[in-house]
């Protein structure tokens, strides 16, 4: 028969020990949790807002003609050869014709520089003005468009990029 053994009393420094030990794994188990819990509320708010961004890019993508579509000159910052989603903006009248741009600084940009108000295209490598080119937005979606100098030029450049999309 095993032998039983009379439980220990533990003294009081024991006691306070004890309760010492506990109190520092309670204030560490809390410490940790207070690091945990706005590094937590932090990842997925990044998240969340990247998620955004990427929905915001898809839903511009998605707005945007394709190559096939000629868009009208009076939907383009010439300063910046950028398709502006449809809106149409600010005359800059030229003796060449009528630019287009989105902002003060363009315009200044259209009416300065003669350079900015033409543009090479890609299929001829003719230099064009850009107030009587035919535009269509860029293959690679971004939002910059390109200059032809006749429709020609326009449907050859589909043919050689109907593939990237």
């Amino acid at each position: 028969m095993p032998m039983k053994t009379k439980p220990v009393k533990q003294s009081a420094s024991g006691r306070k020990h004890q309760k010492e030990k506990r109190k520092n794994i309670f204030l560490n188990f809390f410490g940790v949790l207070a690091l945990i819990i706005p590094l937590t509320w932090a990842a997925l708010g990044i998240y969340k807002y990247e998620e955004e961004s990427t929905n915001e890019k898809k839903n511009y993508e998605a707005s945007l003609p394709g190559i096939e579509k000629l868009i009208d000159s009076n939907k383009v910052c010439m300063a910046t050869d950028a398709f502006m989603n449809g809106h149409e903006q600010i005359v800059v009248p030229n003796q060449e014709g009528n630019f287009y741009a989105c902002s003060e600084p363009c315009i200044s940009t259209l009416q300065l520089s003669e350079a900015e108000r033409y543009a090479i295209d890609p299929v001829s490598n003719n230099r064009i003005s850009k107030a009587k080119a035919f535009i269509c937005l860029h293959p690679d979606r971004s939002g910059k468009v390109c200059y032809f100098e006749t429709k020609e030029n326009h449907l050859a450049f589909i043919k050689i990029h109907k593939n990237e999309r």
